[in-house]
């Protein structure tokens, strides 16, 4: 028991140091009145909310950034944002959930989406 105790802390241990990327690697969210400008650029559009105004534009991961820092000096902050990666910032809807000890212990309200 104590050596599968050990094998889990040395696992989460682990994982503790692994880089996690801050934004996606091709996409970014623009504002939808910038749609021409981003097909001009190369992108593809890959998703349309209408609700807010804002679509997904997907360029090459090697122009990306240069597109970006371009459209943000013309038309601003927020009309052009990263697609950036975001964590869950809630704990489970589970009651006992701050009785539970072992799924906290391994960590199991990342994989609670």
């Amino acid at each position: 028991m104590l050596s599968i105790i050990l094998a889990l802390k040395l696992t989460l241990a682990a994982t503790d140091n692994v880089q996690v990327p801050t934004s996606h690697p091709n996409n970014l969210i623009l504002d939808s009145s910038l749609a021409k400008i981003a097909l001009g650029y190369g992108g593809r559009e890959l998703r349309v909310f209408h609700e807010i105004g804002y679509s997904v534009f997907s360029f090459d991961s090697d122009q990306k950034e240069q597109i970006y820092k371009s459209l943000q000096s013309q038309f601003g902050t927020s009309k052009v944002c990263l697609d950036l990666v975001k964590r869950p910032a809630f704990n489970p809807n589970d009651f006992y959930w701050p009785n539970m000890y072992h799924p906290r212990a391994v960590r199991a309200d990342l994989a609670w989406i």
